[in-house]
């Protein structure tokens, strides 16, 4: 428990930074259901899981457009491109990414 803790200051750290301190940039990590404040399930941290996963395979964040509310809607409705992915990327990592970027049953 303490781990996943640390886990999530580390990519809340990172994030704050990527955002010149602007607390309300948080929303680059969360799940769907976090941001339409809707009941979260066991899914919502593995969702997160998945955001740092695909930011070591790609080195950008998976959702992030050109301004805030498109990068909200691409959460939302989870859309992100397996295009920003390196290109020597396994077919297996994109599945796991591909099973891990889903909103969580209703």
């Amino acid at each position: 428990m303490d781990m996943k803790r640390v886990r999530l200051y580390v990519v809340y750290r990172i994030h704050v930074y990527e955002c010149n301190m602007d607390f309300s940039c948080i929303f680059y990590i969360v799940a769907p259901e976090q941001l339409e404040e809707e009941k979260v399930y066991a899914q919502t941290d593995v969702w997160r899981l998945g955001v740092l996963f695909y930011i070591l395979l790609s080195g950008v964040s998976p959702f992030k457009d050109e301004d805030d509310t498109q990068t909200r809607q691409n959460v939302q409705f989870v859309r992100f491109q397996f295009q920003h992915l390196h290109s020597n990327t396994s077919q297996e990592a994109n599945h796991l990414i591909l099973h891990i970027f889903k909103k969580a049953p209703l």
